[in-house]
């Protein structure tokens, strides 16, 4: 016994199945001729278009084609609503419609819905012919979650190959999901680069173009004022930078400070002038080790 996930989706997503008797390859030849028979089929109305959703090897030379029907709004073509895929089944199952997609190979359409309580009921409720009843009650037990998954039997190694090639496609789907998002990881990576790069380029321009402003405003008032008296505003500025002045160059400030630092360095760099000649010596145990060599 094993689970699979509940067939279908809702039937407003509108999704439905087209089982070819062809293999893979051949379906995928013969891809743009099925939609432009699709197409046909629904009168070749200019506000319908179909879409293909997916296309996976079902069995052995079979293959699996689902599609949906999108129809455009008169009013507004940007806006589109999905077929109902009970009807569009049902459209395509007609006699005169179905005869031309059997042209194609096609030798089943199925609308894939999720079953109602009543068909779920009804499944889980009658063992499938071959299974032991008490085996089958067994696995509605052991249901990882009943809301997602329904038991179904696996009998003979061709059923057990299936499963495991459906695991195969399933896996191989989720690889190219993943390198498609790396992929995509690694472009949104390089554009956040560019775009870091852009902006630290920009500030420095807004910073070079902040200070030439600010010179050229500087130089506008020096020449716009030049003749005038202070106003009492500028008076007040002034008197405060010669106070900061005044502090910065006390002797005991920032500016005594500084000369008192470069006046020790100046001892320092004469003092090893006058010892060495160098700034660097060397003891007598190295001295000894380098003559060795």
């Amino acid at each position: 016994m094993g689970y699979s996930r509940l067939p279908g989706k809702d039937n407003k997503v509108g999704l439905v199945a087209l089982n070819f008797d062809k293999s893979l390859t051949k379906v995928k030849a013969q891809q743009q001729q099925i939609i432009n028979t699709l197409n046909a089929a629904f009168g070749n109305k200019p506000n319908l278009v179909v879409n293909i959703d997916s296309i996976k090897q079902s069995e052995k030379k079979k293959t699996q084609l689902v599609i949906y029907l999108e129809e455009k709004s008169q009013l507004s073509p940007n806006d589109t609503k999905r077929i109902l895929a009970t009807e569009l089944a049902s459209y395509l199952n007609q006699s005169n419609i179905k005869g031309q997609l059997n042209n194609l190979g096609i030798i089943e359409i199925v609308a894939l819905v999720l079953p109602d309580e009543d068909q779920l009921k009804e499944y889980l409720k009658t063992p499938p012919k071959g299974i032991d009843p008490r085996m089958w009650c067994q696995a509605k037990l052991d249901n990882p979650d009943e809301s997602k998954f329904i038991p179904v039997p696996m009998i003979g190694f061709n059923e057990l190959k299936y499963r495991i090639k459906c695991q195969e496609n399933e896996t191989e789907m989720h690889a190219l999901y993943l390198r498609k998002v790396e992929n995509d990881l690694s472009e949104l990576r390089q554009r956040h680069t560019a775009a870091t790069a852009k902006i630290m380029e920009y500030k420095r321009n807004l910073a070079e173009l902040s200070h030439k402003i600010l010179k050229i405003i500087v130089k506008q008032e020096c020449t716009r004022k030049v003749g005038l008296a202070l106003t009492p505003e500028e008076e007040a500025l002034r008197t405060k930078l010669e106070n900061m002045q005044a502090l910065v160059s006390a002797p005991t400030q920032f500016k005594g400070r500084l000369s008192e630092l470069l006046s020790q360095m100046r001892m320092q760099r004469n003092q090893y002038a006058l010892n060495s000649g160098s700034e660097y010596t060397l003891d007598k145990d190295c001295e000894e080790e380098m003559k060795t060599f």
